[in-house]
């Protein structure tokens, strides 16, 4: 599967005393570097972006903001331009323990590759409590809003852009890995359980229920299915881990509509056995 780690090529500026603020500006471009054009490997990168990111760490609390322009390049009248949405908002964590609260709210706006307006937004509302000195368990709920099917002049749909979303939205990568973009948008309520009762065992389970975030054609209902993933990690000695994992999806009847050439009747899960070397050379 992919690969998700991200890295970025940008000037960077940081200050880092009793808080943190980091000031990035990118710029691409490829081809002939006297046209300043820049032939993205896929509609989704940005030619130019800019952003700036705080943090401020407590004893028990965290902020983070964030102010990010990101400008996708496209053809208009025979020449390249940037077509520019902006992300803002921040993420906020309370650390009272034994239970720990996090908290993500931005707003997205700006214009679209198809020059239309955008107005979207990410919540993510989190608890997670220490059951014992070995398990942790989590409960939440992230919206990425989403667009109504029948609507033309406004983009409502929530882009996480660069983020890991393989980690938030299901192993399965239904939703917003390289997909689900402009759509409907997603509700996802999860429980997760994380257990490492022996020494060199850790096992985790997760459970998902998706729902679409806007409206779907006629009276579909807004169930999209029902996700369980659970991995066990044996871990062999400090630099070699061994992990096996199974996802399976209950489909309701409605994913047809958000993924249309398939069948929600269908089996529908996976399996892994992976084995991750991490030497220290230093």
């Amino acid at each position: 599967w992919a690969q998700q780690a991200r890295s970025h090529d940008l000037a960077l500026l940081k200050y880092e005393e009793d808080v943190k603020l980091h000031i990035g500006i990118a710029h691409n471009e490829n081809s002939n570097r006297r046209n300043s054009l820049y032939d993205q490997p896929d509609l989704s990168e940005y030619k130019d972006m800019q952003f700036i990111w705080f943090n401020k760490t407590w004893e028990n609390e965290s902020l983070s903001l964030l102010l990010l322009n990101n400008g996708i390049p496209v053809l208009a009248d025979g020449s390249q331009e940037n077509r520019y949405s902006q992300t803002l908002g921040g993420r906020f964590t309370l650390n009272p323990k034994p239970v720990n609260v996090a908290a993500n709210l931005y707003y997205q706006g700006g214009k679209d590759l198809t020059n239309r307006e955008i107005s979207a937004f990410n919540f993510l509302l989190e608890l997670s409590a220490k059951m014992n000195p070995t398990a942790t368990a989590t409960i939440g709920m992230e919206i990425l809003s989403g667009t109504d099917f029948d609507e033309t002049s406004k983009n409502n749909a929530f882009n996480p852009l660069y983020g890991t979303n393989h980690k938030f939205n299901g192993f399965m990568d239904y939703f917003y890995v390289g997909n689900h973009l402009n759509t409907v948008g997603l509700n996802n309520y999860y429980f997760k359980w994380d257990c490492s009762r022996f020494k060199k065992v850790q096992w985790n389970l997760h459970l998902h229920y998706f729902a679409a975030n806007a409206k779907l054609p006629g009276d579909a209902n807004a169930y999209l299915g029902t996700e369980v993933d659970f991995d066990l990690t044996y871990t062999v000695n400090p630099i070699a881990k061994i992990t096996a994992g199974y996802s399976h999806l209950f489909a309701g009847e409605s994913m047809e509509l958000v993924k249309p050439n398939g069948n929600h009747k269908t089996t529908q899960n996976w399996a892994y056995l992976m084995l991750s070397i991490t030497p220290k050379f230093f």
